[in-house]
C-alpha cells in the first residue's frame, strides 16, 4: 500500500468516505491482541447474500513471511517519495542495504540531514 493512501486528502475524499461508511468491523474482546496474534478471522457479507470468509495467522512481511530484499527497498522507496530528492532518496537507499555491516552510520545521517 502506498503511503499516499493515508493523506489528510485522501481521508478527506467523499467517495473514499461514502465507501468507508459501508464497511463494519467487528473486533471481539476475546481475541488476542496484536497484530496478528492467533487466528484472525475474516468475514466478508456483502448486500446481496454472499459470504467469503478467511482466517488470517500471517502477514506477509512477519518473521515466518519476510518480506525480499526487492520488497524492503521498494517500500522505503515508496515511503519517503516526495520527502527526499532522488539523488538523497537512492544514496540512502544504498546505504540501508549494507546496514548491518556498516561500522559507521555518520555517512547515512549525514545524508537524512
Amino acid at each position: 500500500m502506498l503511503v499516499e493512501t493515508f493523506t489528510r486528502q485522501k481521508a478527506r475524499d467523499p467517495s473514499l468516505r461514502a465507501l468507508g461508511r459501508r464497511v463494519t468491523m467487528v473486533v471481539h474482546p476475546e481475541w488476542e491482541k496484536g497484530q496478528l496474534a492467533g487466528e484472525n478471522p475474516m468475514l466478508i457479507r456483502l448486500k446481496n447474500g454472499t459470504s467469503y470468509q478467511h482466517t488470517c495467522v500471517t502477514a506477509h512481511g512477519d518473521a515466518t513471511d519476510p518480506l525480499t530484499r526487492a520488497e524492503v527497498i521498494r517500500k522505503f522507496h515508496d515511503s519517503v517519495h516526495g520527502l527526499l530528492s532522488p539523488a538523497v532518496e537512492r544514496r540512502v537507499s544504498e546505504l540501508l542495504v549494507d546496514l548491518e555491516s556498516m561500522r559507521d552510520v555518520a555517512p547515512l545521517l549525514r545524508e537524512l540531514t
